[in-house]
């Protein structure tokens, strides 16, 4: 057994005290040789291109220049242009320019539900707090002489102003056309869920722009996917939905048609799921 007396432990010199100063000061320089630009150029120039992550049994190769973020869960975020749904960097892009040019797509787990349920309650929960005028579709943007809705979109107006209302008034648009599932034919619930316009006669052509925000809620293969755009985007909601199955289509690697439901109780997606990079000298 050995006794510790701290009453003989003796100071260290002033000589040793300065080596282990100088050891301290030239650590993080032993420990940089491994990667300094002429040990190897291959660490140099390697770099990953994609991303695959599962989401609920889907792997997705996500390309690293559409990747904005992935959250633990597997849930991921898309940036895109909103004319031909190429990739743009969102980080740093001035709001007038997000809102005129961009969206950010997010395709998520809702690990505690399936997408269907998810999208539909969202869209209760609307009704629920009195948002909107349910039971009345209007067929004119922001007031009697405001112009159509959007082809192939129903829309009920906010109930009270945003002066006026709390919870804050929301517009809501539904599709006519649902998609369906397509193992058992039931429809899938979308819808857009759009602020007030700030002026009942503002027109797509004034200035200064003022951007009117919108979340798209839907389903694909049985995965929440929510797009944030502005809602003179709605306009062409048609060819964005297509384009956007087409898209993330391209992505999925392997899995099924439609997404593993949720397993009531289980483990949370983040316990079970690990991100792979793929690197530009991947076979």
């Amino acid at each position: 057994m050995q006794i510790f007396r701290t009453s003989t432990i003796e100071e260290p010199s002033a000589a040793a005290r300065a080596r282990s100063c100088l050891r301290r000061s030239l650590l993080p320089f032993v420990l940089a040789i491994p990667l300094w630009p002429g040990q190897s150029a291959l660490a140099q120039e390697r770099r990953w291109t994609a991303m695959e992550t599962e989401v609920r049994g889907i792997v997705f190769r996500i390309p690293r220049a559409h990747l904005h973020i992935r959250d633990g869960d597997g849930s991921f975020d898309l940036g895109l242009r909103v004319d031909d749904l190429t990739p743009i960097r969102l980080i740093g892009l001035p709001p007038e320019r997000y809102w005129r040019e961009a969206m950010r797509v997010r395709v998520s787990v809702a690990w505690n539900s399936s997408a269907a349920e998810t999208v539909a309650g969202l869209l209760q929960n609307r009704h629920t707090l009195g948002i909107v005028q349910t039971k009345e579709a209007s067929a004119r943007l922001d007031g009697p002489n405001g112009p159509p809705p959007p082809d192939g979109l129903i829309y009920f107006p906010a109930r009270g102003s945003p002066a006026e209302t709390r919870p804050l008034p929301r517009d809501i648009f539904k599709p006519i056309e649902l998609a369906r599932n397509p193992e058992t034919g039931e429809e899938w619930p979308e819808f857009f869920d759009c602020n007030v316009s700030p002026r009942f006669d503002q027109q797509p052509t004034e200035t200064p722009f003022q951007p009117i925000s919108c979340q798209w809620y839907r389903v694909f293969r049985g995965l929440v996917v929510r797009t944030s755009l502005e809602r003179r985007q709605l306009a062409h909601w048609r060819r964005i939905r297509a384009g956007l199955d087409q898209l993330l289509n391209s992505f999925i690697v392997r899995g099924p048609e439609v997404a593993v439901p949720p397993i009531r109780g289980g483990a949370r997606p983040s316990q079970t799921i690990n991100p792979v990079l793929i690197y530009d000298d991947h076979p």
